[in-house]
């Protein structure tokens, strides 16, 4: 008889480990009690449909907004972010988990937070929103090959229509809502792919000369540098001008460069140190912060960057490696003289080293999305 209640315990300890594996692969863990139901559909998917419009806004206790600062700067999640952005004219933010792909949408006024899509994607690890945020693209990364999906997000509860693009897409960016591109990597040249998502058309638009290159459509054109690797490359910012390269930048060793509307931008290594640098016109204009295309981010003569009080030598490389936290301080940045406002000391405010692995910005530039790269939480900082 005690056997048989040991083999019968035995039998149910198996069956709840099964389960709970199987709702955390599928949902996550939940950062709220009440998660556990909404995501298994039986709660109400709505924090509040009750709120008074007028009313000074109340945060709910088990509100997401975790630390909200007098300074500006406040956590939004807990959970790790793959992708972020605003939208509704910078009044709310979009968000996916890393590791399952879900969305999750926030009102910024009272911090409300509702599950949008619970579509589990195993295993993203980057995500890329189109500038409405009604379509989305998973990356997926899995020993040395990378995949790419994307989808419509409706808002009924789950991305639709998902399409794999081709192993290995690179540089994937929506240039409207309906126009997806990326590039492909051949035996001597990167090519770069643009994609109807209506009509599932796809057209190549430029090969560029290098087998590794970052590429970017801007307000210039398509523009390409080397990428940034695991060695300290000599590059410079190019302009693909029908069949014709046209350099933007002269050539410098430790390059890693952008354009900020019309004004190109990079960092690049001298004997012992980082620098930033920017071409106005013609004329090389020495900057007072380093540029990394992914910690700066702004609209019209509004930039703001993320970056250290100063950089040694290896600091690209070494950043892009994942060997090199940036201790880094928020920026306001004048491109055309070459100054540099220190607006906030990133590690005072949150109580920790704060390594921003991305920054985005809303319409106004007054909002900023940081995300930061040691624990891929997601944080808030406001103007004042």
């Amino acid at each position: 008889m005690t056997r048989y209640y040991l083999i019968t315990a035995g039998i149910v300890s198996i069956l709840l480990m099964v389960v709970l594996w199987s709702y955390l692969f599928l949902f996550g863990a939940p950062e709220k009690p009440l998660e556990v139901f909404s995501n298994l559909g039986i709660a109400d998917e709505e924090v509040d449909s009750t709120r008074t419009v007028n009313a000074p806004p109340v945060l709910p206790k088990d509100t997401t907004r975790l630390a909200l600062l007098e300074s500006g700067l406040e956590q939004i999640t807990t959970r790790a972010v793959a992708g972020s952005i605003f939208i509704e004219r910078g009044e709310t933010l979009l968000y996916a988990e890393k590791g399952t792909g879900h969305i999750y949408e926030i009102d910024i006024a009272s911090g409300l937070e509702r599950q949008v899509s619970r579509t589990t994607i195993p295993g993203v690890t980057e995500v890329i929103f189109s500038p409405t945020g009604t379509r989305v693209v998973f990356v997926q990364h899995a020993d040395t090959t990378q995949q790419a999906q994307v989808g419509s997000l409706l808002g009924k509860g789950e991305v639709e229509r998902l399409i794999a693009l081709k192993e290995n897409t690179d540089n994937v960016e929506f240039v409207s809502d309906d126009r997806l591109r990326f590039t492909l990597k051949e035996d001597t040249a990167t090519v770069l792919y643009e994609r109807d998502l209506d009509e599932l058309s796809e057209k190549t638009i430029a090969r560029i000369p290098f087998t590794d290159a970052s590429v970017h459509t801007t307000k210039l054109g398509i523009v390409f540098s080397p990428k940034p690797g695991s060695a300290p490359l000599t590059g410079a910012l190019y302009l693909q001008a029908n069949t014709t390269i046209v350099p933007l930048t002269d050539t410098f060793e430790g390059f890693s460069g952008f354009i900020h509307e019309e004004t190109p931008l990079f960092s690049h290594v001298t004997k012992e140190t980082t620098v930033g640098a920017a071409v106005v016109g013609s004329t090389l204009v020495p900057q007072g912060v380093t540029f990394l295309k992914e910690k700066c981010a702004g609209r019209g003569t509004a930039l703001w960057c993320a970056a250290p009080l100063t950089a040694d030598s290896t600091y690209i490389t070494d950043w892009y490696k994942g060997v090199q936290v940036s201790t880094d301080y928020l920026w306001k940045v004048d491109t055309q003289s070459g100054s540099a406002e220190l607006v906030a000391d990133l590690q005072e405010l949150s109580g920790k080293i704060f390594d921003v692995r991305e920054l985005k910005t809303g319409e106004d530039a007054t909002k900023l999305l940081l995300t930061h790269k040691l624990d891929d939480t997601l944080w808030l900082y406001t103007e004042n």
